[in-house]
């Protein structure tokens, strides 16, 4: 076990001191908290929201209905069930020397809720629109990979946070799935 630790933190290190340059200085901290700025609260989020009522209608209200809840529930099993079973305490507190590029951390390490909402995102939206697949996955990985770049995870929390976001989302896309076939069955 001390073997996968010590890989864990020389593969932390390696992504934060050795894989770098000055472009991903600038590029990980940007993507690693997109969800922060006011672009993404006040025109994306309300933007896409407006899109899938508007013109989707009850496709899009399930859709988003699916989404939200697939991430609400994600949210909640990393956030208040799984880190403050494992209590890892992030790299940056556990004393390990990082180049800390993300001013938003707090909180347990294992797993990721970065990576673990990304994930979980990705495979819910691909399973309702799967030409989305690639985007959604690259963007998914390019978050995953900028916690563990700007030094507030650890690989593992984020390898483990993309299984169960992944997991999450298709258990809560096949939910959904099924609502949306049942609706059309009904309403046509």
């Amino acid at each position: 076990m001390n073997y996968l630790i010590d890989l864990d933190k020389e593969l932390l290190l390696l992504i934060n001191k050795s894989w770098t340059n000055g472009f991903f200085d600038l590029f990980f901290p940007l993507i690693t908290d997109l969800h922060h700025t006011n672009a993404f609260k006040y025109i994306f989020v309300p933007g896409l929201i407006l899109f899938f009522v508007v013109y989707r209608k009850w496709n899009g209200a399930i859709f988003l209905g699916g989404l939200v809840s697939s991430l609400a529930l994600n949210d909640f099993i990393g956030g208040k069930l799984i880190k403050p079973f494992f209590e890892r305490p992030r790299p940056p507190v556990a004393g390990i020397e990082v180049i800390l590029r993300a001013p938003h951390f707090g909180g347990f390490s294992f797993t990721s809720n970065h990576a673990s909402n990304m994930f979980c995102a990705a495979v819910f939206v691909t399973a309702f629109f799967p030409r989305m697949r690639w985007i959604m996955f690259a963007y998914a990985f390019l978050v995953a990979y900028s916690r563990v770049y700007c030094g507030v995870h650890y690989p593992s929390d984020v390898i483990f946070g993309a299984l169960v976001g992944s997991l999450i989302g298709f258990m809560i896309s096949r939910i959904f799935l099924l609502l949306r076939k049942r609706v059309a069955e009904k309403y046509g």
